[in-house]
């Protein structure tokens, strides 16, 4: 198949909707005539007729290509091509993806796509934070969003905290990125004022890095402006839009978030399209039922569902029955995803935890003040629930509280090696 170049005239690109609807039924043609593997651009190019680089404009969404390419994209595919699927793109001037991830095999998230794409290209919001426990997906769906987003926008920058960078690096390179280099100060005056005559998309990826480990919302001494910085990106006027990933809910976001404010949070809970991905993926085997038992085990959380379909092909031939027979959730990988947020717990908060995984099934406030040894006040243990809260570490219904199965088995271990430790340590004195 061949065009002549004159006769086009390269113009729109995949909207978002567009996006979605062509990635969600090339994904199932995969699954169902690839053997669940991702079709290369060779094999694209010769499905679709088009060109190597035509597809990767395309898939790729930053260049502008005809409609008609758009069209034989999604006739390959057995789709019709709707006006709400392509749209112009605006001129973007500066585009930064710094050390993200590769999201090609990102999957579902579609109503809180929708949700973050009312409150942010809609109503406005400047400043939104995206919740959830380690491994539940924040990163690929914030780079996610802000991919489909990014020609609303004149400056796109993405920024890892992973390593804690100090307030004043990360000002002077946001500075220095939205000047196109033409200032490097730490002025977060300077900062608002690019903030303000441009639309810029920022994303603040692994907050909990700078937040303090065993104080919900506090920051790590000498990192305490970048609670300014969130304060003054939410309550003062401007044009553009911060989105923040973390584990912990900041106090600042708590303060001034609400349905009627442009700070608002997000809270992620798990994802069943990307878990049975990852399971097709792995090519494991079992009932539906048992998949869903499997899922549930888990929370749906596609970083342990990775874990354990791996263990489970390499141990079990990717029976999946079989692996439930061993009756056990928390082993190697998901132990360590575990230890790593449980040890950044308050010594209540921990005690919280330890009370629920005994209970073994939903607790009111008032049996758990009633339980917890020694006694808090009810101000304290209210605290403890909303750091956990904050955390996304616990489940509430009905005003009750529970544990996760994997987190309930896991606090389980720690509380019986607990005691195992108390009661060593009496004997050792005794002796």
């Amino acid at each position: 198949m061949s065009y002549s170049k004159s006769v086009r005239k390269r113009g729109v690109i995949l909207s978002a909707t567009g996006w979605d609807k062509f990635q969600t039924c090339k994904r199932e043609c995969e699954f169902r005539e690839n053997n669940a593997n991702r079709y290369t651009y060779e094999e694209l190019s010769d499905r679709t007729g088009l060109s190597l680089h035509t597809i990767s404009r395309v898939i790729g969404r930053t260049e502008a290509v005809d409609k008609l390419s758009l069209e034989y994209c999604f006739r390959a595919f057995g789709l019709e091509l709707d006006k709400a699927d392509y749209t112009r793109p605006s001129e973007v001037k500066a585009v930064d993806w710094g050390e993200a991830m590769d999201i090609s095999a990102f999957v579902g998230r579609s109503e809180e796509l929708m949700q973050l794409h009312q409150w942010v290209l809609i109503e406005q919001c400047r400043l939104v934070a995206v919740l959830g426990m380690g491994g539940i997906g924040k990163t690929a769906f914030a780079l996610k969003f802000a991919k489909q987003a990014q020609h609303k926008y004149d400056y796109v920058k993405w920024l890892s905290l992973s390593q804690a960078p100090s307030f004043d690096t990360l000002v002077a390179e946001l500075v220095s990125f939205l000047s196109n280099q033409q200032e490097s100060t730490a002025d977060m005056g300077r900062l608002m004022h690019y903030l303000r005559t441009s639309r810029c998309l920022i994303v603040f990826d692994n907050l909990e890095t700078v937040l303090e480990a065993g104080h919900p919302g506090v920051y790590r001494p000498g990192y305490e402006r970048y609670g300014e910085l969130l304060r003054v990106v939410g309550e003062t006027s401007h044009q553009s839009c911060l989105i923040l990933t973390s584990r912990e809910k900041p106090a600042e976001i708590a303060a001034i978030e609400g349905d009627l404010f442009t700070v608002r949070s997000l809270k992620l809970s798990g994802s069943k399209e990307a878990a049975l991905t990852l399971m097709r993926a792995k090519g494991l085997v079992g009932t539906e039922a048992q998949q869903q038992q499997l899922c549930e085990y888990y929370g749906y959380n596609p970083q342990a569902m990775k874990i354990v379909a791996t263990s489970i092909h390499d141990l079990f031939d990717g029976d999946i029955a079989e692996f439930l027979n061993q009756n056990t959730i928390v082993f190697n990988g998901i132990r360590r995803l575990l230890k790593q947020q449980f040890h950044r717990l308050s010594k209540l908060e921990q005690s919280i935890m330890y009370w629920l995984a005994r209970n073994q099934e939903w607790t009111t406030i008032a049996q758990l003040r009633s339980q917890i040894v020694p006694t808090v006040s009810a101000a304290d243990l209210l605290e403890g629930l909303e750091g956990l809260n904050w955390r996304s570490l616990i489940e509430k219904q009905s005003r009750c509280y529970t544990l996760q199965p994997m987190w309930m088995e896991y606090v389980s271990e720690q509380l019986t090696q607990h005691m195992d430790t108390n009661l060593t340590s009496s004997w050792a004195k005794a002796a």
